[in-house]
């Protein structure tokens, strides 16, 4: 049976905070402290005890289906915005606003009298 200390629903109303209005979250709770009256009883009803985590459980689905579509909303909208503002998407920025381009190159090292290293170039052969 389940345990009014061990609340999930409190969990729940921390997650939503600010995602969901207020006014929609305030009657969930109510019914949240209606079944732990319910739970504390020392007659449970069974069947008054389905009946309320039911209802909550509807009323929870409902929010949860606000916030999700809330948060997508939010994402779409940084999205065209981040396609809007910058127009150059496949760059990076360090952090101090420095462009950077990943590239590939070879090190090609020469020996004093001005002949390639044959390790290294046969090394760099063999890569290809």
């Amino acid at each position: 049976m389940l345990k009014a200390s061990s609340n999930p629903s409190e969990n729940l109303f921390k997650d939503i905070e600010g995602k969901v209005d207020s006014s929609k979250v305030e009657p969930v709770q109510a019914l949240v402290e209606e079944l732990k009256k319910l739970m504390g009883l020392p007659q449970k009803d069974v069947v008054a005890i389905k009946a309320k985590l039911e209802e909550i459980q509807k009323k929870v689905q409902e929010l949860s289906i606000e916030m999700y579509q809330k948060v997508a909303q939010e994402q779409a909208a940084q999205a065209d915005a981040a396609k809007a503002g910058t127009g150059h998407e496949h760059e990076s920025k360090t952090k101090d606003g420095e462009n950077v381009v990943d590239a590939d190159f070879e090190e090609v090292k020469e020996e004093k009298d001005g002949k390639k290293d044959e390790k290294e170039s046969k090394a760099k052969r063999g890569k290809k």
